[in-house]
């Protein structure tokens, strides 16, 4: 007898791993491009020499990754004060008569004592006195501004002839 021959049967698919692997590389991909660009992005934007200030930076990594943290310290500043001041008087030409005084022709400056840092953008005022108390008494203000501040040029008459003595009054920020 003769039995009819039955078709084979239909392959049976098998399950493949390939479109999870694709996808997670795709992720792993993408991940590791935005930690690229973010080191780049904060390399760039700490070349910079047009911020004021040192503003912290941290890299954070994506899940499964792991990246340094680095951050940098913001500086301090000190503030100028009667303690890290000091006023400074120049006699450029003294004129004497006798009983009458004298005729002074000054300049006035300021000098630091110590080595403050104070903050490059920001600006003072310093009220000095002249021979505070005395019959001519000179109040000049001065701007710093930095490391830098105005140098004041003046004259004066005296009845003494003992050159003038600057005492800094008070600093002020503007």
């Amino acid at each position: 007898m003769f039995s009819p021959q039955l078709p084979p049967p239909p392959p049976v698919k098998k399950p493949t791993s390939k479109p999870i692997v694709i996808a997670l590389a795709a992720v792993g991909g993408l991940c590791t491009l935005g930690i690229v660009l973010s080191v780049i992005g904060a390399a760039i934007g700490s070349s910079d020499g047009a911020t004021a200030a040192v503003k912290p930076q941290t890299t954070v990594a994506a899940p499964g990754n792991t990246v340094a943290r680095t951050t940098t310290q913001t500086p301090t500043y000190d503030v100028p004060s009667v303690t890290n001041l000091s006023p400074e008087v120049t006699i450029t030409e003294k004129k004497c008569y006798g009983s009458a005084g004298c005729n002074f022709e000054y300049e006035l400056r300021l000098t630091t004592t110590g080595s403050p840092t104070f903050a490059p953008g920001k600006r003072y005022r310093v009220t000095v006195a002249l021979d505070e108390g005395t019959s001519w008494e000179r109040i000049h203000s001065i701007t710093l501004s930095g490391t830098k501040a105005d140098v004041i040029t003046s004259l004066v008459s005296s009845r003494s002839t003992s050159d003038p003595v600057p005492v800094i009054k008070s600093v002020t920020p503007l």
